[in-house]
């Protein structure tokens, strides 16, 4: 019994398919590429790409992490583990979160919000310690039980 071939709605063969495939990428798709330079934001780390302000927050975000646990133990790390992640989660998916419409808290979210504010509050929650401390610095006041709000 010889082959059987698959055909399309058109009576197009698969290779016919594939080459009118390539015709409408050449034709539609590449052009509006063109000029396009790569994105310089990247950092390169083990053969990944990875965005320079997602490399930024996750050093400040481990260096968080790292005198939680030197100052306070595994309650100090969690707490600090959660409001990091908050960070994190507005920083790296804010265009993903910033799309979000639906029931939130039992109001309803009606429209989008740009990714942009989304990763800037995301930076505000990550930055906020660091401001506050070099606040307390600068104005001479003592750190000492400003560590625990418990």
């Amino acid at each position: 019994m010889p082959d059987t071939l698959c055909f399309d709605a058109d009576g197009d063969s698969p290779s016919q398919m594939s080459v009118a495939a390539q015709r409408y990428h050449d034709r539609k798709v590449a052009p509006g590429l063109r000029g396009i330079p790569p994105p310089r934001n990247r950092a390169v780390s083990g053969g990944a790409i990875m965005p320079v302000d997602k490399v930024i927050s996750l050093v400040i975000a481990a260096g968080y992490l790292t005198a939680a646990a030197v100052s306070g133990g595994g309650a100090e790390v969690l707490r600090t583990a959660l409001w990091v992640g908050l960070a994190l989660a507005l920083i790296w998916f804010g265009d993903e979160l910033g799309e979000y419409t639906g029931l939130m808290r039992g109001h309803a979210v009606t429209s989008t919000s740009p990714g942009a504010l989304v990763r800037f509050f995301g930076w505000v929650f990550l930055l906020a310690p660091l401001a506050f401390i070099l606040y307390m610095l600068l104005s001479g006041a003592s750190l000492e039980g400003a560590r625990s709000f418990d």
